[in-house]
């Protein structure tokens, strides 16, 4: 459209950026890339998907986990990180499937894929989670009211299907990872936490526990009661989310032989006999448990392409220089941490609570990314300013949905018939080949539009300090005249 100016020129109306742009780009985007996907899968009998998703132990986050919950000895002699409360689940899990089953060895333990039961029972946990994810989804956008607009709705339906097959949930199906589940109760805490029915606002604290309990680090989410100073609200959650931790031991700490006379817990029996320094030595079953726990943070890092932290980039030059890993790693952390004191959108504050867990490199794997749809729609949704489709955007938003669709879709190898090749090339290069491109892709793309919110943060902070000194001089000069 052609409009005149009061120099009596023509000149070109500028498209105003809606989100329904940026929703539409991202599915084209999903969509094309997907299809190529399947393309190449069907031309190579499937092999193309098992080269950029799949392992050989398909599933076996799922299984292992049911194996460790059911034995007597899963903190002490298997040595799991998984908190009381997701192993919890797993041990209920586990009732479901053949007790032979679940008390297989370690060398056999792969007969679990092959027992149609305990497929079974996969499928329909997965079925469960996928069908609890879409479900959140869609309250959440559709408490905007899309009546009025069918098509505008459809876009908003097909989004929420694309994050059923986006990479990171489809990799996390996969590994048949408990983190989808802590993921889905964090999604409704941040979608549900300001609702005005205080059942559904209150559900959301307890659901952030669950997900704390489950994997531990969602607990960071709660600083979003506090950047809101919901300050008695932080308190119960505090309080919910200590019960959901603690309460769980219960189911894994074992009672002393029978020839004890009260068969209580050893550190209960150690407490009632006086000697306190078995309860809490070296040796603690408690201890145990803790020092399991506490390893996600704590265990040595290395180059690892399912990782999106920052080490990353230290390792690809200097693989064995960890104190310049982890300098940069707790740099990047307290830049991310000054960021979210002065944000203003609702997603970058999510964005970047995100990104303060996912940089930890125990918590970094390339499922964890999961967590990113909860920003994602926020960005395109959020109802505080910066999610309806009427409204302009702006067009670094362009930039920040090109990002997400990076990191959310499963990017087809376009080189897989010259594989061997490409792996000459890395090899030359001293790079080892990693053919799941969204694994290589990610880190690079995360670290990147993580740089980029914290710099529009700063950026428009400066901004506004520049238009309040230049206000106050001009009151300041009208004052004086």
């Amino acid at each position: 459209m052609k409009i005149k100016t009061p120099d009596n020129k023509l000149t070109k109306k500028k498209k105003i950026t809606t989100t329904k742009d940026l929703s539409m780009f991202f599915i084209v985007f999903f969509i094309a890339s997907f299809f190529v996907c399947t393309v190449l899968a069907a031309s190579s009998g499937g092999d193309a998907w098992k080269t950029m998703l799949f392992q050989n132990d398909m599933f076996m986050d799922f299984f292992n986990s049911i194996r460790d919950a059911g034995a007597e000895d899963a903190y002490t002699a298997r040595n799991n990180i998984y908190p009381p409360l997701g192993l919890l689940i797993f041990k209920i899990l586990g009732f479901l499937i053949d007790g032979n089953l679940v008390d297989l060895p370690n060398k056999q333990k792969y007969l679990l894929q092959s027992d149609q039961r305990a497929m079974m029972i996969y499928i329909l946990f997965a079925c469960i989670l996928i069908l609890s994810m879409s479900t959140i989804i869609n309250s959440y956008v559709n408490r905007l009211k899309w009546e009025n607009n069918r098509k505008q709705a459809s876009y908003h339906t097909l989004l929420s299907f694309l994050m059923i097959v986006s990479y990171p949930v489809m990799y996390c199906i996969e590994r048949g990872n408990i983190i989808i589940v802590s993921m889905i109760f964090t999604m409704f805490f941040v979608f549900f936490k300001d609702s005005e029915n205080k059942i559904i606002k209150e559900c959301s604290y307890i659901a952030l526990a669950i997900a704390a309990g489950i994997k531990l680090y969602p607990a960071i989410f709660g600083l979003m009661l506090l950047f809101d100073k919901k300050y008695k609200d932080a308190v119960r959650l505090v309080v919910y989310g200590i019960t959901a931790i603690v309460v769980p031991f219960i189911f894994f700490i074992q009672p002393e032989t029978a020839s004890v006379a009260t068969n209580a817990h050893p550190i209960l029996a150690s407490i009632a006999n006086n000697n306190v320094l078995a309860a809490t030595g070296r040796d603690s079953p408690i201890l145990n448990i803790i020092e399991n726990l506490l390893s996600f943070a704590t265990k040595k890092s290395k180059l690892n392409f399912s990782s999106v932290s920052i080490q990353n980039f230290i390792f690809i030059f200097d693989p064995k220089n960890t104190s310049l890993a982890n300098a940069a790693m707790f740099l990047t952390e307290g830049i991310a941490f000054a960021a979210l004191l002065f944000v203003k959108k609702k997603w970058q504050q999510v964005f970047l609570i995100t990104y303060l867990m996912l940089n930890i490199p125990s918590a970094s794997s390339s499922y964890a990314l999961t967590f990113l749809i909860i920003p994602f729609m926020m960005f395109l949704f959020d109802d505080k300013g910066n999610g309806y489709s009427c409204e302009k955007r702006p067009e670094i938003d362009w930039i920040y949905i090109f990002c997400f669709a990076l990191l959310l879709t499963p990017l087809p190898i376009l080189w897989y018939y010259h594989q061997d090749t490409a792996r000459e090339i890395f090899n030359s290069l001293g790079i080892a080949y990693q053919s799941k491109i969204n694994q290589v892709v990610a880190g690079f793309v995360y670290q990147y539009m993580t740089a980029l919110v914290i710099i529009e943060i700063f950026s428009k902070l400066i901004k506004e300090k520049k238009a309040n000194n230049k206000n106050k001089q001009i009151e300041d000069v009208e004052e004086v005249a």
